[in-house]
């Protein structure tokens, strides 16, 4: 039993690395990152300082409550992202990432080939 918990921990301790270690790696061009299960809960998530708990809280919300049927949708095994442009030139963007999705939220105007290429280069290191 203490195996399993040590195990779980140590699972949700790689996730919030991932998140943080995305976070910084894009030198400040996403507002929030987040990993989400199959299920659509959120086991780690992080945003810039410049967002308050709040706008954090109503992110997720509005963030699973676009995807909730395109993510339920996505194959697994298939490489596949979501990317969604906003009206204010923000980007919704979804990776899979092993049984969880990566989900972040950049700030307006940002290079998004760039961000992409952060994504790729950590989903592919799973």
């Amino acid at each position: 039993m203490t195996a399993v918990v040590q195990n779980v921990v140590e699972v949700y301790q790689n996730l919030n690395d991932l998140v943080e270690t995305i976070m910084s790696a894009c030198r400040g061009m996403l507002e929030v990152v987040g990993v989400v299960s199959r299920d659509l809960s959120i086991v780690a998530m992080r945003s810039s300082e410049e967002c308050f708990l709040d706008e954090v809280e109503a992110v997720g919300g509005v963030i699973i409550s676009i995807v909730n049927d395109v993510l339920r949708s996505i194959d697994f095994s298939s490489p596949e992202k979501i990317r969604i442009e906003l009206d204010d030139k923000r980007y919704l963007i979804v990776h899979p990432y092993m049984d969880y999705f990566i989900i972040c939220l950049t700030k307006p105007d940002v290079r998004i080939g760039f961000i992409d290429l952060i994504l790729e280069y950590y989903r592919a290191d799973s």
